[in-house]
């Protein structure tokens, strides 16, 4: 055994450079780096009463409206600057026209029966889509009267149409393929 030790004792050792690492070793930066990638992001910025209150001089809304935009920018990460600017970016929802329909059937039903949204700006080939869907048919087949007017150009939006909420339109289911020409001279079915 003592041959042994000997042996290593003469063994130079091994010279490793100043600035190298040992294997395994991991920087102060890396370390910060390997932390910051791996934590559980910062939770969300809490609104103060003053931002409410700012919100609310800014916007002119009401309280119930300044919490509930203010806090969901705060949730986003946005300042309460970004909430004030997504408040007027976002675009007010179109109301839901409210119109009766009534089949040559007997068969009545509203909007609401839909499965879609019906707005002014929607076309009026969306609508007859949308209706056309309620009766398991397809749309070349529907036609759409509103006060005595049928509705043919299907790219016209319901505004431009002349159909206001309240409206009553009579549906046709016709049974053959039908087609018929817009005022443009274009060919719709």
């Amino acid at each position: 055994m003592g041959c042994a030790a000997s042996k290593e004792a003469d063994r130079p050792a091994e010279v490793v450079p100043k600035d190298a690492a040992p294997s395994g070793y991991v920087s102060g930066a890396e370390a910060v780096a390997a932390a910051a990638s791996s934590a559980p992001p910062a939770p969300p910025q809490r609104a103060r009463a003053e931002d409410y209150e700012e919100f609310v001089a800014f916007t002119g809304v009401d309280r119930a409206t300044a919490v509930r935009f203010v806090d969901e920018a705060f949730s986003r990460g946005l300042s309460l600057r970004d909430s004030v600017q997504a408040y007027f970016d976002t675009p007010p929802a179109a109301p839901n026209l409210e119109i009766a329909f009534r089949t040559n059937g007997g068969k009545t039903f509203a909007t609401d029966d839909l499965n879609g949204a019906v707005t002014e700006t929607s076309t009026v080939e969306a609508l007859r889509g949308l209706v056309a869907r309620h009766y398991d048919t397809e749309p070349m087949r529907i036609r759409l009267v509103s006060r005595g007017n049928i509705l043919r150009d299907d790219a016209q939006t319901l505004h431009d149409a002349g159909v206001r909420p309240k409206d009553k339109f009579m549906v046709v289911i016709m049974k053959g393929a039908t087609r018929f020409r817009s005022k443009s001279g274009s060919d719709l079915g």
